[in-house]
């Protein structure tokens, strides 16, 4: 069977002629599916040049490209810029028709609007993932709102969504994203063996590492706040933040201001693999963005032995730490909601629960890997379309 995959996923090529893409997760995820396909072609934006971050090559040559314009934005030009595009669209979805027995579509983005018309009319066997929040999320864009209704109403598949619901339609699907393989799991054991030595020493130093986009919704500036507030305190801690973005100058220009120079450092962007070795060094992930579908850091971080200390803005924040149970949730409306949190770690927090939560965590992440979506996906269509 072919697979036809649309996404706004960037890609470009690199210096000797290789496509690549700096979301690294994406890139694992479409070559674990491809395993159960003949053929992959991937419709997606490209660009010219290849950035100075970090970036993943495509191996397996099953994997082709149709590639698309590149357009979004919020001005008006962008707007209509994007208007004229979709004719355009409509000939790399013939494309992407002709040379697929399925599709899979991954909402929302601009390219898949007019994408879910062009496979509905044709009548097209579908599946998809909706990245952002299935449930109700005060912040979400009205294209997402839109979206996620036409999943609801009209899509002719099985669709993945990030919900904290159990009472769903037969065809919407509680799924998560993966960023590790089982193997990556067990590779992990001896690193957090190790740590559990560490843990014991009177080492208090709080090692925090937070990774994500640098912009306004992943909100680094409160825990750039909180931060102030620790050293305001005595509280030891170190802070990594992995990642580029808009932000960047903003939060330098904080960390100087407040003298935080040698207690936070902006790590810029990594391959997952440089990232796997600094979450060695941390004990704490620390997120708090202002609306998450699916938080996949404090996940990778449970692999890492890692503990999360996540915002309730995040959607299945307490799913994800079982209401408390392995992990910490603070509020975004309080100020010092994330200090208090790291105060009491710091104080107060017995090593044994401590123990007992990286336990449960990588208990808890043993099944969310890379092997176990790709299978589940496979599976569920083929049960879907009877084939």
């Amino acid at each position: 069977m072919r697979l036809g995959i649309t996404s706004d996923c960037v890609h470009f090529k690199t210096p000797d002629g290789k496509v690549a893409t700096s979301t690294h997760i994406f890139k694992r995820q479409i070559e674990a599916l491809a395993a159960y396909f003949d053929s992959v072609v991937i419709c997606c934006p490209f660009v010219d040049t290849a950035p100075e971050s970090s970036y993943s090559v495509y191996a397996d040559e099953r994997i082709k490209f149709i590639p698309a314009p590149k357009v979004g934005g919020n001005r008006i030009v962008d707007k209509i810029k994007l208007l004229r595009t979709i004719p355009a669209w409509f000939k790399l979805f013939k494309r992407v028709n002709e040379s697929s027995d399925i599709v899979y579509q991954r909402f929302p983005n601009n390219l898949n609007i007019p994408g879910f018309f062009y496979f509905y009319f044709k009548r097209k066997k579908v599946f998809a993932t909706f990245t952002g929040s299935w449930d109700k999320d005060p912040v979400a864009s009205f294209s997402t709102k839109l979206q996620r209704f036409f999943l609801k109403k009209f899509f002719l598949g099985p669709v993945w969504v990030y919900t904290n619901s159990k009472n769903l339609q037969k065809n919407i699907h509680s799924g998560f994203s993966p960023s590790y393989t089982f193997k990556e799991w067990e590779e992990e054991i001896p690193y957090i063996e190790e740590n559990k030595l560490k843990r014991n020493t009177n080492n208090k130093t709080l090692k925090l590492i937070s990774v994500g986009t640098l912009c306004e919704r992943k909100n680094h500036s409160f825990i750039l706040r909180t931060c102030v507030m620790l050293k305001k305190h005595n509280i030891p801690f170190d802070l990594a933040i992995v990642g580029e973005g808009e932000k960047i100058e903003e939060y330098k220009e904080f960390i100087e201001k407040n003298g935080l120079s040698d207690v936070v450092k902006l790590k810029g962007s990594m391959h997952y693999n440089d990232l796997r070795r600094s979450y060695r060094e941390y004990d704490y992930v620390v997120q708090s963005p202002t609306s998450e579908g699916y938080g996949k850091v404090p996940i990778e971080g449970y692999f890492h032995g890692l503990i999360p200390i996540i915002s309730s803005a995040s959607i299945l924040a307490n799913y994800i730490t079982d209401n408390g149970k392995r992990g910490f949730v603070f509020d975004l409306k309080d100020e010092e909601s994330l200090f208090k949190v790291l105060k009491y770690i710091y104080c107060k927090f017995p090593i044994e629960q401590r123990i007992e939560m990286i336990k449960d965590g990588r208990l808890f992440v043993k099944n969310l890997t890379i092997d176990a979506w790709a299978k589940e996906y496979i599976e569920t269509i083929k049960e879907y379309f009877h084939s």
